[in-house]
């Protein structure tokens, strides 16, 4: 860990190195709440807790358990607090836990730690504001997750809140890589730059792919998009993330499902200027208003694929568009990487929604990347090729396991400081 705390980690993991512990690791979505309590290092799962639809009439809640839904109830209006509250009763309720004592720490992914954090750090009074500081620039998560960690702090033990963070795995982009064509002084004053973000999904994916290949990770070149309600793309060069399709903020890059992704920056000032609109109105107009939402009226994408089919002409409007946003990303990060091995498809929607993968991987010929249809199909939710054998570049399907590898992130760290002890 990076935080004054780590004697009392060491002399802890001292004590645990060969024992059973429990993470309670927590995911905030744009409109969700994921919960995944597990047990390491087994990397057993034993609850899958999720909210969705949060802050409107539908929200509803899915327990999991034994890798099948079993119960999910339907609520209205839960936000975060609320939200992160009957997660918690819920754990005690059906008995995945005796006491909240049970649960070793609890981990948050959460998405920005700028330059200063390069591992997972035990979050006290410094690394909250820390994260506070990144609450404008990032509106969908930071103000949020705070809420959530307050909660949980009123139940378990504050010290055992620990922070993973997205932007972490992008420490190895290059000056070249992360500045912007901006005044100099812009990122040394307020460290204005790339940082990126879904490193927890890259990182899953690399390392399965590794296994599943049998290749030494330092060897690989690949792309990985990771497709979602937030969505992006990596070029990862000998292993390490090179570079990203989003930059200072999420906001950057391809269209997605509510956030308006890469636009000319005069946009944003002629927003301002002609709707009388303030900076923070501003950018809840393009994370919360804009991609397929602003375009259709609809933010879920298998839903506005639904309206595509059956006529909607706004629908199909705005996958037309997500299509050539996503195509001219995917060109720039092919661009970066020679050699290419494969190209690695992950997130929720890359993962289980075949007809919008085939809309944005088709007609990639010209890259000799050849998607096979019939295979396409056939994956849901699961590891696969989905191209042809005489691919140039072959298309993996890879579920990314977000929670899990912030808890390996977690339990890697923690070894290391004891190992240097």
């Amino acid at each position: 860990m990076v935080r004054r705390c780590d004697f009392k980690i060491i002399i802890e993991i001292s004590n645990m190195i060969v024992s059973k512990r429990k993470y309670l690791v927590v995911n905030l979505g744009s409109t969700s709440l994921k919960c995944v309590l597990l047990e390491m290092p087994s990397e057993k799962i034993i609850a899958n807790i999720k909210i969705e639809q949060i802050k409107t009439q539908n929200s509803y809640l899915t327990i999991k358990w034994d890798g099948k839904a079993k119960q999910r109830y339907q609520y209205s209006n839960l936000n975060y607090e609320n939200g992160m509250d009957l997660v918690l009763q819920i754990l005690k309720r059906e008995k995945f836990i005796a006491s909240y004592n049970e649960i070793d720490n609890v981990i948050y992914r959460i998405v920005q730690g700028g330059e200063k954090y390069y591992e997972p750090a035990i979050i006290d009074d410094e690394v909250k504001k820390d994260i506070m500081a990144y609450k404008d620039l990032l509106p969908i998560h930071h103000k949020n997750v705070i809420k959530v960690i307050n909660v949980t702090e009123r139940m378990i033990d504050q010290n055992k809140n620990i922070a993973v963070f997205d932007s972490a795995f992008f420490q190895t982009l290059s000056m070249e890589h992360f500045l912007y064509p901006i005044p100099y002084d812009l990122y040394e004053k307020y460290k204005i730059r790339k940082y990126g973000f879904h490193g927890n999904s890259y990182r899953y994916v690399l390392e399965r792919a590794s296994k599943l290949w049998n290749q030494d990770i330092n060897t690989m070149n690949l792309v990985i998009c990771h497709l979602g309600g937030g969505s992006s793309l990596c070029a990862i060069r000998n292993g390490k993330a090179y570079d990203t399709s989003m930059g200072y903020t999420p906001l950057d890059g391809m269209m997605m499902s509510t956030r308006s992704g890469s636009i000319d920056a005069s946009i944003v000032c002629e927003i301002a200027v002609r709707c009388g609109l303030s900076y923070d109105e501003v950018l809840e107009l393009l994370n919360y208003n804009s991609g397929y939402f602003g375009i259709c009226g609809e933010s879920d994408i298998k839903t506005v694929c639904n309206l595509a089919e059956a006529g909607n002409e706004r629908a199909h409007l705005a996958i037309e568009m997500a299509n050539i946003s996503f195509k001219k990303q995917l060109g720039s990060m092919l661009s970066l990487v020679p050699n290419n091995q494969a190209l690695v498809i992950t997130g929720g929607m890359g993962s289980r929604n075949y007809r919008q993968r085939e809309k944005l991987l088709s007609n990639l010929e010209h890259f000799g990347i050849f998607l096979d249809m019939k295979a396409n199909k056939g994956i849901f939710d699961s590891e696969g090729i989905i191209s042809y054998e005489n691919s140039g570049i072959p298309i993996w399907v890879i579920p990314s396991h977000e929670e899990l590898q912030m808890a390996r992130e977690v339990e890697k760290t923690m070894r290391l400081r004891y190992e240097k002890s």
